[in-house]
């Protein structure tokens, strides 16, 4: 049921959607598993291509890059043929070094995809001096380029600066690409003979077509990240919930609104985004709670999972509260729930959990755009809604 959700998720933010897949065992923790659904997200390349190039990412995420490249044969490919594939899975950023990254990746599949063919085939290195067919020089490719080279290190550079003297090209800067083709002839002439460059030279022409397309996309997307179209302003004006849905859960029923006055205790020490007072927007749907900065968040950054509590309407406590500094017109009415393992409080002034000393009965997991989460357990929750009737139609959805 919730797999919708992780789909739309996904293809907003595929760091949080992983994570939140990932967390509720929709997607198998594997890379080859991870691989397999990322090919068949409908996810923008753009999106896909800036999550899996930003530095820093965890084993899981690095495995399931490799894989998504080993689903491609570069057997007997060369420089351009394999930076063609390369292309062909990726939106390949500006950025240099997330560039280098993601090639450092393909050049290492490269490698062990032609060693493991030598193992398993017999073969042998097939390093030749430059042939000539009538007059024109065979490709340098597979077991033959992989004899010039002394490591995947060697080819990455190799594919980068084909990379770069592609987009010199087709800018139509003469001198750049003077400039870039000097430069990469100094730092190559004693790597790789100068017919692997030249080979490498040939090829560039190959690369126009797909690096127009790829332009193209890059200009749609962008980097891949969402800029918020509107800032929620202070916390005492907000936009009407009743127009407002959450971009990542398009088509699917859910219950949305503003809350403010969020506590959680213990206080996740890992996280800044769920501060006493702040406003969050807050979604509820298939038995899941979702908090999001702002209704149209990429995603959400926390869940929780409120199945197991069965929420009951109190008391409005609203002369109770009148002197404490809270939104005018905001509903304070109180909630209890009970847990399997325990009483606890949640929701409309929500709690949850008897007080800060009741042994946590909730988990909270923070969705992180690495694509890991961070459980969190606590033992009550603050919610205040902006109306009694969302606290009733809250409470309507909170029931069996």
């Amino acid at each position: 049921a919730v797999l919708p959700i992780v789909n739309q998720m996904f293809d907003s933010e595929p760091g949080s959607g992983l994570a939140f897949g990932l967390a509720l065992g929709v997607i198998s923790d594997y890379p080859s598993e991870i691989a397999l659904y990322v090919q068949n997200s409908t996810c923008s390349a753009v999106k896909i291509t800036s999550f899996f190039s930003v530095p820093g990412h965890s084993a899981r995420v690095a495995g399931a890059l490799m894989e998504m490249l080993n689903a491609h044969n570069f057997v007997d490919t060369g420089v351009v043929s394999a930076l063609l594939i390369v292309l062909e899975v990726f939106v390949l950023p500006e950025d240099l070094e997330r560039t280098a990254r993601l090639l450092a990746a393909a050049a290492c599949i490269w490698w062990l995809q032609h060693d493991w063919r030598e193992e398993h085939l017999g073969l042998e290195d097939l390093r030749d001096e430059c042939m000539f067919v009538s007059g024109v020089p065979e490709p340098i490719t597979g077991f033959s380029l992989k004899g010039y080279l002394r490591s995947p290190e060697v080819l990455q550079q190799l594919m980068l600066s084909t990379l770069l003297l592609g987009r010199c090209a087709q800018s139509g800067d003469s001198n750049s690409y003077a400039n870039t083709y000097k430069i990469i002839v100094d730092v190559f002439q004693h790597v790789v003979p100068k017919c692997v460059l030249l080979d490498m030279l040939r090829g560039i022409p190959l690369l126009f077509p797909r690096l127009k397309l790829n332009a193209g996309q890059r200009t749609l997307g962008g980097d891949g990240s969402d800029s918020p179209e509107e800032v929620v302003n202070e916390k005492f004006v907000l936009p009407s919930s009743r127009e407002l849905k959450s971009s990542w859960l398009h088509g699917i029923d859910a219950h949305e609104c503003w809350a403010s006055e969020l506590l959680m205790l213990p206080a996740p020490k890992f996280t800044s985004a769920m501060d006493q007072q702040a406003w969050v927007w807050v979604s509820l749907s298939h038995g899941l709670l979702f908090f999001s900065s702002s209704f149209d968040s990429s995603a959400p950054f926390a869940f929780m999972s409120i199945r197991d509590l069965n929420v009951s309407l109190v008391a409005a406590q609203r002369a109770a509260l009148q002197s404490s500094d809270v939104a005018p017109g905001s509903a304070f009415a109180s909630v209890t729930a009970e847990s399997t393992t325990g009483k606890c409080c949640a929701a409309g002034y929500c709690h949850a959990g008897h007080s800060s000393t009741t042994a946590p009965t909730m988990q909270v997991a923070f969705l992180l755009r690495d694509g890991s989460w961070q459980v969190a357990a606590v033992s009550k929750l603050e919610l205040q809604f902006t109306s009694d009737d969302v606290v009733e139609q809250w409470m309507k959805r909170c029931e069996p």
